[in-house]
Order: C-alpha cells, then sequence, then structure tokens
C-alpha cells in the first residue's frame, strides 16, 4: 500500500531506561513494536535518517549565576574541605532566582527539586562543561487508521526519535571502569544518605530556629560520613601500601642476585628519569642546565655511595607515592578534600617506615638477621602497619560510640515527624550502614586475597611486635594470621547482618528476578502481593538490622581497644562464645571467597550480562542511575547537567519542526528524567512571564517551552518515581505525593503536560502505581507509597488503576494501567500489545 496524505505530524521520543542499550535501539524497538502490535490501526515504516545535535550546557536561571560565582570565589582555601562534609546545595546563598541571597535552599525555587536542577546546571555553567554533538536518529512512520468498511479514515506521520543518555551515566562493560565506579558508589551513597538527612533537618523547625534533634542528626551523619569516607577507607588504603611495599619487597628478598642487578638497573634510572623530566618540564637557560647537571650528577653520587637496599627501597616508595597520588587525584575530582587527608596519613606511614628502616639498620631488632637486604622494609612496612591497625582500632572505637548517639537521635527525631521524616532517617540508615558493611566485607576479601601473598613474602622471618603480640618474638607469618583472625571475627557479626539484609532483599525481589529473566512468569496477584509485603516491611527490617549492626560495631570497637588493653581478652571472649570463630572460619569465609570470585567473574563479564541477561545486573546500574541523578563531582561532567543538555538540544530541534502533538514515552530512570526536565522548563517559563531578565535577552529554555507547551503528551513504564524517589527522598520528591481531586500522585499539569499514563507490571521492582487514594492523615503519606489493592480478573492493582484493556476514563489526564504480571526490562519487547496500544492511544488524539 503507498503512502497518503498524512492529516498530522506527531513526534516521539523514546527515553530508555534500566539496561545497557546501544544508541538507536530502544527507538527501532518502539518502532517495530508499533508496527507489529498495534491494534487499532496499521504501521508502516518507510525510511530513517541520521542526524546530530549541537549540544551546549543548559545554562541556569537568569541572574543565579552571577551571585553564585561570586560565592565561589569568595571561597578560596577552605572550599574543598566545606564542600567535603556537605553538598554546596545545602549552603545557605548559593544563589537565588534573581541574585538574591536566602537564607535555605526551599525558597530558591518554587521546590527543592527544581531548585536542585538549577544548582547542578550552575555548577556545570560554572566550569565550562564543554560542548559536544549528540548523534541521534529519526525512524519515519506512517500511522493509518481505516474505517469499518476498509477504507482509509486518517493518517499521521509519526517521526519517531530517540534520547539516548546511557554513555553518560551507566556502565561500561570495561572492568576498570566497573570496579572504579563500583567503589566510588559506596561512598557516594552514603552521601547521599547524608544530604536527605540534611535537607530533612531544614523542614523540621521550631519557630524560625531548626529542631535540635534534627541538627544534631544532621551533624552526627555527616560527622560518619566523613569518618566513613576520609578515615576508615584511607586508613585501610594505608594497610594496602604496606602490603604493597611487603609483597614486593620480601618476594625480592628472596630472589637471589636481585638487589644487585636493581641497584644497577636504580644508578641509571634514575638520573635518567631526572633528565627526561628536565627536558619535559623546564625551559633551556644557562640556569637551568647548569641545575640540571647539578641535580643529574647528584642523583648519580648518591645511587653509587648509597647502599643498594636504601636506593631500591626508596625507589619503590617514591615509585607507590607517584601511583599513590594519580589515584588520589582521581578521588579528589570526585570527593574533595581526600588528597590532603589522604597525602596527610601517607605522608606519616612514610615517616614511620623511613624512621624504622633508619633504626633497624643503626640497631638490627631481634628477628631481622640482616638489616643490609630488602627485609629491612619488610620490617618498617610491619611496623608501620601496627601503627595504622592502632588507629583503625581507636577509629571502630570512636565510631561506635558515634553510631550509637546516631541512632538513639534517630529514633528521637523520628516521633511526630510524619512520614517525610521516618522516610528521611530511614535513608540515612540505610545510605550509612549498608556501605560500611559492604566497605567491611570488600576489606575482609581483600584482605583474604592478600593473606596467600603476604604469607610467601615474609616466609622464614621472624618480627617482634611492638604494639601487637606482647612484644614476644614470633613468625612474621604467624603475626600477619593473627591480624587476619581478629579481625574476620571481630567483624562476622557485622558482616553477617549486612548478608542478612542481602538475603531479604532477594528474598522480595526472588519473585521479580524470575520474571526478568523469563525463567517464570508468575501469577499476577501473589507476584504483585508479595512485592507489596515485602516494601511494606522493609524500613522495619532495615531498622533491626541498623540496630543489631551498630551493637555489634559498638561491641567490636570496645573489644579492639580491650584486646589492647588486655591480650587476653579476645581469646576470653571466644572461649565464652565459641560461635563468634566459628561463624567467621567456616562460614563467613567461604562466603567472602565466593563473593569475591563472583565479583571478578561478573566484572570481567558485566558487558555480556548487560546485553543477554540485563536483569541480572539491573540493581547495579539502577544504584549507578540514582548515584549519578545527584553528583556533582566532576564538576565538568555532571551527569543530570550533560542529560538535561542533550534532551533540551532534542526538545529545541522538534520545537523547530513544527509537530502537531509530541509523545515522549519513557521507561524507568528515562521517566525521572524526562518529569524532572518538564517541571524544570514549565517553572522556567512561568517565571520568564512574571520577572523579565535584567539583561534583556530571553530566557531560550522558556522560548522552546513556548513552542511545545499543550503539544506534549507522556507515557511512562515501570517509573521508580513513587516507591523509590519520594520513598527515599521525600524532601525533594514530595511533589509526587501530592493531594488533589481526591487522589495522592503528581498532576499532569505540574509537567506542563497534557496527558500522562503511567504503565508498569505487578513484579516490577522499580515503579509501579503513581496515582492512589489519599493518606489515612493529611501528615502521614506512609499509606500512599504502599496501596490497598484489590484484585480484578486476576490482575493486582490499586484502587485507583485498570487493566490495560480497558476503555480510557471521560475526561482523564492522569491513568495508572497495569499490564500483568511482569518484572522491569520488557516493557518494549514485541510481544507487550498492552505497550503498544497505550503509545497508539497518545499518537491517535
Amino acid at each position: 500500500m503507498g503512502l497518503k496524505p498524512a492529516n498530522e505530524r506527531i513526534a516521539v521520543i523514546a527515553v530508555h531506561g534500566v539496561a545497557d542499550q546501544r544508541p538507536g535501539e530502544t527507538a527501532r524497538a518502539l518502532a517495530d513494536l508499533l508496527v507489529g502490535a498495534s491494534p487499532t490501526a496499521e504501521y508502516l515504516q518507510h525510511g530513517s535518517e541520521e542526524m546530530a545535535l549541537h549540544v551546549a550546557v543548559l545554562p541556569p536561571l537568569p541572574k543565579a549565576a552571577g551571585a553564585a560565582a561570586a560565592q565561589e570565589q569568595a571561597q578560596p582555601a577552605s572550599k574543598a574541605f566545606t564542600q567535603s562534609h556537605g553538598s554546596d546545595f545545602h549552603r545557605h546563598g548559593w544563589s537565588a532566582p534573581e541574585g538574591q541571597a536566602h537564607g535555605r535552599v526551599h525558597e530558591n525555587s518554587a521546590d527543592p527539586g527544581i531548585a536542585m536542577s538549577d544548582f547542578l546546571l550552575l555548577k556545570a555553567c560554572q566550569n565550562d562543561t564543554p560542548t559536544e554533538s549528540y548523534a541521534t536518529i529519526r525512524l519515519d512512520l506512517q500511522r493509518v487508521q481505516h474505517a469499518p468498511d476498509g477504507s482509509v479514515e486518517r493518517t499521521q506521520d509519526v517521526h519517531v526519535y530517540e534520547m539516548h543518555w546511557a554513555d553518560l551515566s551507566r556502565l561500561s562493560g570495561s572492568l576498570p571502569r566497573i570496579l572504579t565506579e563500583t567503589f566510588t558508589m559506596v561512598f557516594r551513597l552514603s552521601q547521599l544518605a547524608r544530604d536527605t538527612v540534611r535537607g530533612a533537618a531544614e523542614q523540621f523547625r521550631t519557630g524560625t530556629e531548626p529542631s535540635a534533634r534534627w541538627q544534631w542528626l544532621s551533624r552526627l551523619q555527616t560527622l560518619l560520613d566523613w569518618g566513613f569516607a576520609k578515615g576508615l577507607a584511607l586508613l585501610t588504603l594505608q594497610l594496602l601500601m604496606t602490603a604493597l611495599v611487603i609483597v614486593p619487597m620480601g618476594l625480592a628478598a628472596q630472589a637471589e642476585g636481585f638487589l644487585p642487578a636493581a641497584h644497577k638497573a636504580a644508578m641509571g634510572a634514575l638520573p635518567l628519569a631526572a633528565l627526561l623530566g628536565y627536558l619535559y618540564k623546564f625551559r633551556k637557560t644557562f640556569f637551568t642546565v647548569v641545575a640540571a647537571i647539578v641535580v643529574i650528577g647528584g642523583l648519580g653520587a648518591l645511587t653509587w655511595r648509597m647502599p643498594a637496599t636504601w636506593v631500591v627501597g626508596l625507589l619503590w616508595l617514591a615509585l607507590l607515592s607517584a601511583a599513590y597520588d594519580a589515584v588520589m587525584r582521581i578521588c579528589e575530582v570526585r570527593f574533595p578534600f581526600t588528597r590532603a587527608v589522604g597525602w596527610g596519613l601517607w605522608a606519616a606511614v612514610l615517616a614511620g617506615m623511613l624512621l624504622s628502616a633508619a633504626l633497624a639498620a643503626n640497631e638490627p631488632p631481634a628477628g631481622l638477621s640482616n638489616s643490609a637486604d630488602l627485609h629491612l622494609w619488610v620490617f618498617s612496612a610491619l611496623r608501620a602497619m601496627e601503627f595504622v591497625l592502632l588507629a583503625t582500632i581507636i577509629w571502630w572505637f570512636l565510631a561506635g560510640l558515634a553510631l550509637t548517639a546516631w541512632l538513639v537521635l534517630g529514633q528521637a527525631a523520628s516521633w511526630h515527624s510524619g512520614f517525610e521524616g521516618r522516610a528521611s532517617i530511614a535513608t540515612g540508615r540505610l545510605g550509612l550502614i549498608a556501605p560500611m558493611g559492604m566497605f567491611v566485607i570488600l576489606t575482609m576479601t581483600a584482605w583474604a586475597l592478600l593473606t596467600s601473598l603476604l604469607d610467601l613474602s615474609v616466609a622464614d622471618m621472624q618480627y617482634l611486635p611492638l604494639i601487637f603480640g606482647a612484644g614476644q618474638l614470633m613468625a612474621a607469618q604467624c603475626f600477619l594470621e593473627q591480624r587476619y583472625v581478629n579481625s574476620t571475627e571481630t567483624f562476622a557479626v557485622v558482616a553477617m547482618l549486612m548478608l542478612g539484609l542481602l538475603v531479604y532483599l532477594v528474598l522480595i525481589f526472588l519473585p521479580s528476578i524470575l520474571a526478568e529473566t523469563r525463567t517464570a512468569s508468575g501469577n499476577p496477584r501473589r507476584q504483585g502481593r508479595w512485592l507489596t509485603r515485602g516494601y511494606r516491611y522493609l524500613d522495619g527490617v532495615v531498622t533491626v538490622v541498623v540496630t543489631f549492626a551498630v551493637l555489634a560495631a559498638l561491641m567490636a570497637g570496645a573489644l579492639l581497644v580491650g584486646g589492647r588493653i588486655d591480650p587476653g581478652l579476645l581469646s576470653a571472649v571466644n572461649e565464652q562464645a565459641p560461635w563468634i570463630p566459628e561463624l567467621s572460619q567456616r562460614i563467613l569465609k567461604p562466603l567472602i571467597f565466593s563473593a569475591a570470585s563472583a565479583m571478578v567473574a561478573f566484572s570481567v563479564l558485566g558487558g555480556l550480562f548487560s546485553r543477554y541477561l540485563p536483569g541480572l545486573r539491573a540493581p547495579l546500574d539502577i544504584a549507578l542511575d540514582i548515584d549519578n541523578h545527584f553528583r556533582e563531582f566532576p564538576r565538568q561532567g555532571i551527569p543530570r547537567a550533560r542529560i538535561f543538555a542533550r534532551y533540551f538540544a532534542l526538545l529545541r530541534h522538534l520545537s523547530r519542526q513544527g509537530y502537531d502533538r509530541i509523545v515522549i514515552v519513557s521507561h524507568s530512570q528515562g521517566t525521572v528524567i524526562s518529569t524532572e526536565l518538564l517541571r524544570y522548563m514549565k517553572f522556567r517559563a512561568e517565571r520568564a512571564a512574571t520577572h523579565p531578565p535584567i539583561s534583556g535577552i530571553e530566557d531560550p529554555v522558556a522560548t522552546v517551552w513556548g513552542d511545545i507547551a499543550g503539544s506534549m503528551h507522556l507515557l511512562t513504564a515501570g517509573s521508580p518515581l513513587r516507591q523509590l524517589y519520594a520513598a527515599r527522598f521525600p524532601a525533594l520528591y514530595r511533589w509526587v505525593l501530592q493531594e488533589q481531586y481526591g487522589r495522592m500522585g503528581p498532576s499532569a499539569a505540574g509537567l506542563g503536560v497534557q496527558r500522562w499514563i503511567n504503565a508498569y507490571t505487578t513484579g516490577d521492582y522499580v515503579g509501579r502505581w503513581l496515582w492512589s487514594r489519599p493518606a489515612r492523615e493529611p501528615s502521614d503519606l506512609s499509606n500512599a507509597l504502599v496501596d490497598q489493592v484489590v484484585a480484578q480478573d486476576d490482575v493486582y492493582l490499586p484502587a485507583l488503576a485498570q487493566p490495560a484493556q480497558d476503555p480510557v476514563p471521560q475526561g482523564w489526564r492522569e491513568w495508572d494501567v497495569c499490564l500483568g504480571a511482569g518484572a522491569h526490562t520488557h516493557y518494549f519487547e514485541p510481544d507487550q500489545l498492552g505497550m503498544a496500544r497505550l503509545v497508539d492511544r497518545l499518537i491517535a488524539d
């Protein structure tokens, strides 16, 4: 059949969600779904076109940048320290719409969510985020609607575009990126918890002053987050650095002839490195040439006359320090002030090793038979390790006290705080304890993996401990084994509690995982009820786990400190509670090695899992999406700012094409991105109408909005807006749970769209319904997150939702639709007839 003249031109934007789609895949999947499964009209695909759009960072509110930039310049040296214990977003007066300072971020705009978007755009502009091009695709379809007699009744040109953002947020399949982002996310989740509690503390005020309980809770949350990221993590890194001295030095000391050969190599390498550094770094003048000759000659003479043990050892420490600084620079981009603290700790460790080596070379201690070989550096690293272990013990003791006070204050602050207060506290608890538990398990895994190498490195070496071991000469292997056993036994309970929480989550999501992998579909009613009950009791389970984890951490800190005072304390505890070492050695250790093996396999095969089994890596991708949505570092690569810029460039292109209707079809995190951008653009346009810019330059956002407002329709699938974002970050997403027209949920008018359909499956662990009946009490929205449900034709529905095949209600603007059984990643597959019907419904009228 040939193409008929079109009555309308419709643009459809496909926005992907969880899973690593390649560019163009989502648009093609949506076009294929319409062509193959649309039940009410015929779709013909007749062409496609590739295009590249110019993408510049989206400017923030007019006049906001100048005020905030002035404040940025007013904080020179202390800025990194200030940013290390709180986001700039929560600093008083970071910006205001017309350059007016204010006392709290909530006064910056209509709500904190819009203020957050503007803040991230502001930071991206201040730090000169580069422009880029965005290559996208347009698929040309024609929708043909037939009359009952078979004649053509109506035709519409449908152009399907894609908004691809995975390359700006998602993990690639490369092992270094996966490992880097996984470790980054551990500490970022703690920061998200800190900022959530701090945002809630701004809400709960007594008169004009913040609530004392909330203020102290926020301070303790900040202190624990800072101590976790800048204290425990960096102390653990120092243990790794000492291991990187022990292993190569110990193995090299056992290799015959290594030291003389390494000494000769160093005598040539050091002057050559100095020469290359001079040629690369400095201008060639008479004075610099003379200085270079003196330095290179001095290095040559020094390496010639200095003992081989010191030349090789110092060279290795210099190389380690260079690598350490490279790691610290990467960390500094993501976590301000990390490099300063990290170098302070590493400088102290280096000083301890050099001092220990100097004293041992002057007067060899018991166990060090020859201070002229590389065992000297093994001994000095073991000495430094003792001091780092002592600092870690002190950290855990102080952290146990702080965690106890934090838990008590959280319970006190939750009284009479309503849903938002309790949800923020639950997020703070989960976001702090879960990363700390993950870090403990990762640390124990790393130590277990290094044990064999460390044992080989100190074979046949005796060591006299200074702090641990009561001054008794012992085999170095025995000393290291005691340190590993004590740490695993002490934190076995903490690790098992975290594993218990993980088991609970796996049980909640098991039916959904089976549906995700197409192993089993399940009964829709039972699948939905199981998931709802799991969510209903999740915060209670988290509270119980956190309580016991805090008590275990407090006990661990007390035992570690007590063990230094009375070396027999740990043995006495083990005799009274023999299940603790049993738990560590027979249960926890195999689990740790299994987790390590799974992590390595998952990292290496991450790309294949994303391609062929997306459900297996979905939890990691979901966590990374949430993290990136709020991430503000590195400043030149803020994910939300870059995604908004690309999305806005596409909308600007569509506004110039003169389409009759724009239909946005988004999935998962794509629904959050779409709704956040639409709300922000609508706010900007309304503000531009009432506050004309002083400079006279029209706001580009308002211009584009004026062209597309009134023509947009939205379809969301598996949206996490309600059961994830509103549940975990209630201060930023209170607009999702607003009450209007006798129901609870967001409004299409608030986004500036004409109609909003939300589709979901009963086992979607990321997002299901958006609209429900109002909460039983106006001050408590907890019931709105887990709505009471009804069963209709074996489909699990909230009170206001309906199956996909039901007729559309008259005069509707928002509509929840249940697609039956399923999980989260199959909404655009060819068999999704319900999705095809809904997309066609928005295209048709």
